[in-house]
């Protein structure tokens, strides 16, 4: 996650805000639209609408759905995995 503090609109170093690890073994976290950035702007709408699947390896751990919507209200909901 980072703040475009230039406003160039690309990442530079020095703006992260939060970096966060992988996903680990191989547990998958896939994306569908919303291209590879989503941005939230000042009036709190995102950039795009994107929706994010995330599923574990562990056929015991329930997998999860993360939808972003262009009004920038995130959701989450249980997601069935392969």
């Amino acid at each position: 996650m980072w703040a475009d503090a230039n406003g160039d609109g690309a990442y530079d170093a020095g703006e992260e805000i939060r970096v966060y690890e992988g996903v680990k073994d191989s547990s998958t976290l896939s994306l569908n639209g919303g291209g590879t950035t989503i941005i939230y702007r000042a009036s709190g709408f995102a950039s795009a609408s994107a929706n994010f699947k995330l599923c574990s390896s562990n056929a015991n751990v329930q997998g999860r759905a993360v939808t972003i919507s262009a009004a920038g209200r995130v959701s989450v909901a249980e997601e069935t995995c392969p």
